[in-house]
This record gives structure tokens, C-alpha cells and sequence, in this order.
């Protein structure tokens, strides 16, 4: 499995011998209306051309209608004979722009030996509900790959839980519990919050099997603070850190790339030009713990066991 994350939603996903596009939303920067009256959308452009962001698929998914899941630059490109998987209901909303092999996506189905798997969702609480519409995530499995679990445009609630209680994820990695950003704090409250009511029967309805699997470990990745000294694993990251530097580069409108990308936003800590210099020194510091050249810390909820000694040699 290779996956690649171009904006939003939008997702290049290699799995099983084949490329999925989901949600493809290819508009320029600020080229449509603002969604909360603050400032046009998107609000950061491509990493890619949008013709480099749709070359090679061969089946997309749309999870729902929203302009910035499904765009009008993504259906003006797509070729239309594309098998394309939907929302049940949308499906002849999505023929009316010329698709031809489009598939309301009922419950499950077998796609070149993928399994695909319609996930509910609600896309807001109380009176925004209706008004957002219907959304839908997938769970994705196929021989020698590992099954993914793509939760859509959603909020956290019990159907939720029991998505990633039937799933069974081994780890779940997320965001720091403590963070400048208080949206990357929520993402962690709702993913160890998940981890475990996921394991509690009473949460969940009846008609879900009883064995109830908590994931046996929560890892946080570190953004802008230091982690706590407790708790914290090293992961050798040396033989992937040019691949890691120029995929954080890729989104040129958020870093210092002037060779690719001039901002006429205010500097932030990203866009900073020292920005690059002081991960790679944070990444080399880390390395020098376990012995290698570059690593990342990730604290582990709980902690972590061994059986010996031994194995972590």
C-alpha cells in the first residue's frame, strides 16, 4: 500500500496492484467563494498539477457531494467511463456530468479482487445534520494488504466506534494531546476517546458481534511541542528521510519554497525559511538516542511492554 495525501480529502491510494482516486478536489487556490465567509477556497493549493493528480487511477470514490470532495476541475478531468463508487441516491446526479459507470455503493462489493465496504457517517449534530446531507467513509480490504479504514467527512458517535470495533485496527496513530492548534488536540481526545469505547459492550447496539477489540496501542506523532520524555518511542526514519522531506515540501503554499511558490500571506512558523533546517536538527538530535541518523519520537498512550529484554535490540 502507498498512500498520498494531495489536499483535503483527496486521496492517491495504491492498493492491491491498482491506483484509487477518492474525493478528488482539484479547484486552483481561492478560485471558489468561502465556506465561512473568511476566505475564498481552497485555501492551499496543489502539490500537483490537477491532469498529475487524476493520471493512472483506475477506480475513484466519492464519499459525497460537497464542492470540496467531488469538484467541477475533478469531473471536467476524470475519464467518464471510470467505474466510480458513490453515495446511494447520488448516483444520477454524478451521470448527469457525463460518468458512465457509476455505482451507488449499498452496503459492500468486490472491485478487482478489493472488497469495499460502505461505512455511516454523520456529517455535523442537531439542525446542521440535514442540512449537510448524507456522507459515507469505506473499509478497504484485499489479500496481502492491510485493511484501511477511511472514516469520511464525519464527526465522532457510537456508529463510529463500531466501525473500529469490527475493524480492529492494531494501532491507531494521531495527533499530541497537547498542541498550538486546538483542532489537532480534539483529533486526539476523539481517536483515544474511540480506542476506547470501541472495547465497551454497552456502548454499542446489540446487533454488533460481542467480541469487542480495543487497538492495543495509541501512538502520537510530534507537530510543533516537545513531547514528554515519558513514554516516548524512537523510529529510525534515515533510509526514508528524503522521501519525507520532499513530501512535506510538496505543499509549497504552506512552507518556504520560493523556487515553486511566492505567498502573499502573512509568515506563519511553517513558512518560516528556517522551518526545514530546524526538523531536520530535531530529527538528527532524536537519532542520536538510538544510534542512527535521523529518527522521530512518538509517544505511546499507556505505555509500551516487551516480552524481554531482548527484542529491543
Amino acid at each position: 500500500m502507498q498512500l498520498q495525501l494531495i489536499r483535503n480529502a483527496t486521496l492517491r491510494l495504491h492498493y492491491a496492484g491498482h491506483l484509487i482516486l477518492i474525493d478528488p478536489y482539484l479547484a486552483e487556490r481561492h478560485s471558489l467563494p468561502s465556506f465561512t465567509g473568511k476566505s475564498p477556497n481552497p485555501m492551499v493549493a496543489l502539490p500537483c498539477t490537477p491532469e498529475e493528480a487524476v493520471a493512472g487511477a483506475e477506480l475513484v470514490l466519492v464519499s459525497h457531494l460537497h464542492a470540496d470532495h467531488f469538484d467541477a476541475v475533478a469531473q471536467n478531468l476524470l475519464p467518464k467511463g471510470l467505474p466510480l463508487f458513490c453515495q446511494p441516491g447520488q448516483e444520477e446526479k454524478i451521470r448527469e456530468k457525463g460518468f458512465t459507470d457509476v455505482r451507488p455503493l449499498l452496503s459492500e462489493t468486490v472491485w478487482q479482487g478489493i472488497r469495499i465496504e460502505r461505512t455511516p457517517g454523520n456529517h455535523g449534530s442537531g439542525e446542521v445534520l440535514p442540512i449537510m446531507g448524507p456522507v459515507m467513509g469505506f473499509v478497504l480490504r484485499a489479500s496481502g494488504e492491510p485493511t484501511i479504514y477511511w472514516a469520511g467527512d464525519t464527526i465522532w458517535y457510537d456508529e463510529v466506534a463500531q466501525v473500529v470495533a469490527e475493524v480492529k485496527p492494531d494501532i491507531i496513530i494521531t495527533s499530541p494531546p497537547v498542541e498550538r492548534h486546538p483542532d489537532h488536540e480534539a483529533v486526539h481526545k476523539l481517536a483515544v476517546g474511540a480506542s476506547f469505547l470501541c472495547g465497551l459492550p454497552k456502548v454499542l447496539p446489540d446487533t454488533y458481534s460481542s467480541d469487542y477489540t480495543r487497538p492495543q496501542k495509541v501512538f502520537c506523532y510530534q507537530q510543533n511541542y516537545d513531547l514528554p520524555e515519558q513514554n516516548i518511542v524512537y523510529v529510525d526514519v534515515s533510509n526514508t528521510w528524503e522521501g519525507r522531506e520532499n513530501a512535506i515540501l510538496a505543499y509549497a503554499s504552506q512552507f518556504n519554497v520560493p523556487d515553486r511558490y511566492v505567498s502573499d500571506e502573512p509568515q506563519t512558523i511553517l513558512s518560516r525559511p528556517e522551518f526545514m533546517s530546524e526538523q531536520q536538527a530535531r530529527c538528527m538530535h532524536y537519532g542520536t538516542r538510538i544510534g542512527v541518523q535521523y529518527a522521530e519520537a512518538f509517544l505511546v498512550i499507556g505505555g509500551i511492554g516487551v516480552k524481554s529484554l531482548s527484542t529491543l535490540f
